[in-house]
């Protein structure tokens, strides 16, 4: 089990291809407002790790094309994958439904040390998002047991500990000109 916590993000997020993954993936709060939080476990309770999107084929169809309108490296991926999920593997036969652990696995990203590959994190997601909306959505972070990430435009960064974070988001909010605040 990995519990993480994304900074808020405006409630809008959840109409995004990202949002839409992130929040069948892992679950979402309304913290009021305009804002909300994804919150939760990156992997099922059961022993079978099975996390399923539960969409029909249209609305598949659909995030596939939110996905490959996006333009984003990750949503162009996402796009091919979700437009043939039989061939890709990652349709779970006895639900019938998406199995986000298969769609996570393959779809590859090189690791943090720039040395292999790695499966897709909630962290890959969140950059697409900034890199799109640079202006509504600067940075976010996440936060789980064993470390942190900051998302910004230029990508992602891991850190051991989420005050090393905090430090590092106080340099790159002052680097772009913008006083400390939530995104």
């Amino acid at each position: 089990m990995t519990e993480i916590v994304v900074s808020p993000l405006p409630k809008w997020t959840l109409d995004t291809f990202e949002g839409k993954i992130i929040a069948a993936w892992i679950g979402y709060s309304d913290i009021g407002g305009d804002r909300i939080e994804f919150a939760g476990d990156t992997e099922s309770e059961d022993d079978e790790d099975i996390v399923l999107l539960e969409m029909d084929a249209e609305e598949v169809a659909e995030l596939a094309r939110l996905a490959d309108e996006a333009g984003t490296p990750v949503g162009k991926e996402l796009a091919r994958v979700l437009r043939d999920p039989e061939g890709t593997e990652v349709l779970n036969e006895f639900f019938g439904k998406i199995d986000i652990s298969s769609l996570r696995s393959v779809i590859e990203f090189p690791n943090e040390a720039g040395k292999g590959d790695r499966i897709m994190e909630v962290d890959d997601l969140l950059a697409s998002l900034v890199s799109r909306f640079t202006d509504e959505i600067p940075y976010a972070e996440v936060t789980w047991a064993r470390g942190a990430t900051l998302v910004t435009p230029d990508g992602v960064e891991w850190f051991k500990k989420a005050s090393a974070r905090d430090k590092r988001l106080e340099d790159y909010l002052a680097s772009v000109g913008i006083l400390a605040q939530q995104p």
